[in-house]
């Protein structure tokens, strides 16, 4: 994401592998961690964090709260609005298209058609953590 500073390095790659082993004590556990560990200033820990969030379950109100507090801080960045856009959708929210919307305005990829692959990857990456 462009435009914002990192106050510190959060992640060390450990919630990660927890979540891609399917350790669920371990990646709630590291979760916990993390977040503890994020600053409140720090929205690109936050969309991190969100981001295995989102793959980890029972977790998935929690990304979305993460999401919607880093679209609020940097409104105008196209990939927290088009992520949350994309659980929101999943998840069956009202609001989802909203977001999505915003995301394709604030787009600055070559081409619309672009941002539609970007899209549907998004979608289809989502489809596999959240649930029906």
């Amino acid at each position: 994401m462009t435009g914002i500073t990192r106050p510190c390095q959060r992640r060390d790659g450990l919630l990660e592998l927890a979540v891609e082993s399917g350790d669920w004590d371990e990646a709630d556990r590291l979760a916990v961690e993390t977040r503890t560990r994020t600053s409140p200033g720090d929205f690109v820990g936050k969309y991190e964090l969100a981001f295995e969030l989102v793959r980890i379950p029972g977790r998935l109100e929690e990304a979305i709260s993460d999401l919607r507090e880093v679209v609020d801080a940097i409104p105008r960045e196209p990939d927290p609005l088009l992520r949350l856009g994309t659980v929101l959708e999943k998840a069956g929210h009202p609001d989802a298209e909203k977001f999505i919307d915003l995301a394709r305005k604030m787009w600055k990829g070559p081409t619309p058609i672009a941002f539609d692959e970007v899209l549907a990857k998004r979608r289809s990456y989502i489809a596999k953590f959240v649930p029906d």
